[in-house]
């Protein structure tokens, strides 16, 4: 399937990705930005300076270039709400399946349930 980020269809192009170019140029410009917004946060509040922080977002940068392989159909939103229950299966349903970088959204998983879904 061609392109990445959200499913898009047209009758000439069938079903494809949203967003379409180099997808290594675009997750090393997505980083970049990361690192930017970090870097701009920190210095409208210094509170939020920490040498850790900035390591450990440089570090989670290197890792996902190096870890990237190729964009993939990904659930997007994993909340509680688009989990079912039948018996002993669990579907997920992601009313907005996107193509994009699968551990991507599985660390956006691990964020929703570690800080916004706590038990």
């Amino acid at each position: 399937m061609d392109g990445f980020g959200y499913l898009h269809w047209t009758e000439e192009s069938g079903l494809r990705g949203s967003i379409t170019g180099d997808v290594r140029r675009f997750l090393k410009e997505e980083s970049e930005e990361h690192l930017s917004d970090y870097r701009e946060l920190s210095d409208a509040r210094p509170e939020f300076q920490d040498a850790a922080v900035n390591d450990a977002l440089n570090l989670a940068v290197e890792l996902r270039e190096r870890g990237f392989t190729q964009p993939r159909l990904s659930n997007q939103d994993a909340s509680p709400e688009n989990i079912l229950i039948n018996g002993t299966q669990i579907c997920l349903i992601d009313p907005f399946p996107n193509i994009y970088y699968p551990r991507g959204m599985a660390g956006n998983f691990m964020n929703l349930y570690e800080t916004f879904f706590i038990a």
